[in-house]
């Protein structure tokens, strides 16, 4: 998806795992080891430019902060760029 935003987002961790055992063999892990449903970190988007070779957007990010508390939102985040709430 193209995007004008050029700002800090959050990072959100889906509440339901991907669902590829293959996947999660490569990696060595395994649905449940890993947190969902919170907000992981944040990280800049700087740009946002069509990848001929993907043909998809490609986004250039820049300065990833981990939380080391993880945020749970409060609202439902969207498939879409979503403002999160908190308490």
């Amino acid at each position: 998806m193209n995007t004008n935003i050029r700002e800090r987002v959050y990072l959100y961790a889906s509440v339901k795992p991907f669902d590829d055992a293959q996947a999660w063999r490569r990696v060595k892990m395994q649905p449940g080891d890993l947190p969902t449903g919170v907000i992981l970190g944040t990280v800049e988007i700087t740009d946002c430019d069509w990848d001929d070779e993907a043909g998809c957007y490609a986004y250039t990010l820049a300065n990833p902060q981990r939380l080391s508390i993880y945020l749970v939102p409060t609202n439902q985040p969207q498939p879409v760029f979503w403002r999160p709430q908190f308490r």
